[in-house]
């Protein structure tokens, strides 16, 4: 399974002699995805990176965020910045916004460089460089282009890493309720006034709510309907989550590009002709993309693109789906 299978075929072929394979011509296309959504072993391929990151994201929640009593204590408002700038660092570096932020880093500059060492870098090899989709290397021709994309890239993930700060406090503070299940949750949808759990009452448009957290040892023969509903919405929360992410990204990339013909003229207010030229085409400065050009971006469209951390605020999710 991805990655492991990736990184055992690498040792095979590290080790291996590698055969002399004749060289692709540049015209020719690289040859296309093993995977598809016709069939049940396309789909599965498909979502094996999203099996990995559901893995990843389990992870990340059980050992590295903070609790709920330390979260609740906002690290820093920007009267300290003012105040005592040397001072104001000094605290946010101490607090457990800083661990989140930290962590985000490390593990995108483990997972990127390794990919991109393995394909372009130090261990590649002559059989992993056929197997990429196009063969000439993209940065061959010296360090901009990746020095770019990788600061673009680590800027991308510090906006990650404060909305998921916030959505971490907005849990802590109650400012999104805690709700025992979806089923209790709906029937409050809307509802200002109501209190789930004892939580503080949130804002009039906040809809979503925390899950609480599920343990199967607690399910048996007495078990409510209401709780089976919560463990069937926790688990159907996972590909719904995963596929409103491909859409959010479908609509903000066309977003991104022209909504219209340029001969059309009444049309010269074209907004996403607009947020080509000044946000997206920084994206497509990598045209022959590497692990690092797929976060490099604008940081207008960084803002855009990890906006549906904001997601519990409309659903009952789990901290789990937010890390998908």
């Amino acid at each position: 399974m991805w990655p492991i299978g990736n990184i055992v075929s690498w040792v095979n072929h590290r080790l291996s002699t590698p055969p002399k394979i004749p060289t692709r011509p540049r015209a020719q296309s690289p040859p296309g995805p093993s995977w598809g959504p016709p069939t049940p072993s396309g789909l599965d391929a498909m979502h094996r990176g999203d099996l990995f990151y559901i893995a990843l994201g389990a992870i990340v929640w059980s050992y590295t965020w903070p609790s709920m009593e330390e979260a609740a204590v906002w690290p820093l408002l920007w009267t300290d910045f003012i105040e005592s700038p040397f001072e104001a660092v000094h605290i946010f570096a101490k607090s457990w916004a800083a661990r989140i932020l930290i962590r985000s880093l490390c593990i995108e500059i483990f997972i990127y460089e390794f990919w991109h060492q393995l394909l372009f870098g130090y261990f590649s090899s002559p059989v992993i460089q056929n197997r990429r989709y196009n063969m000439l290397n993209p940065y061959r021709n010296g360090s901009a282009m990746i020095t770019r994309e990788r600061i673009a890239s680590m800027s991308g993930m510090v906006i990650s890493a404060m909305y998921e700060i916030v959505i971490i406090h907005l849990f802590a503070s109650k400012y999104i309720p805690t709700c025992p299940s979806p089923l209790h949750h709906t029937a409050n949808i809307g509802n200002a006034s109501s209190s789930l759990h004892g939580a503080r009452e949130s804002s009039s448009w906040v809809t979503g709510c925390r899950m609480q957290d599920i343990s199967l040892g607690d399910f048996n023969a007495n078990t409510t309907q209401a709780e089976w509903l919560t463990l069937l919405w926790f688990v159907v929360a996972f590909p719904l989550v995963i596929q409103l992410r491909g859409i959010h990204f479908f609509f903000l990339h066309r977003m991104m590009h022209p909504w219209f013909k340029r001969s059309l003229e009444v049309f010269n207010g074209d907004i996403g002709r607009l947020l080509y030229r000044h946000v997206h085409a920084f994206h497509h400065k990598s045209y022959n993309p590497g692990p690092w050009s797929s976060l490099s971006m604008h940081p207008v469209e960084h803002l855009l693109y990890f906006s549906l951390t904001f997601l519990p605020l409309f659903l009952p999710l789990h901290p789990l789906h937010v890390l998908l």
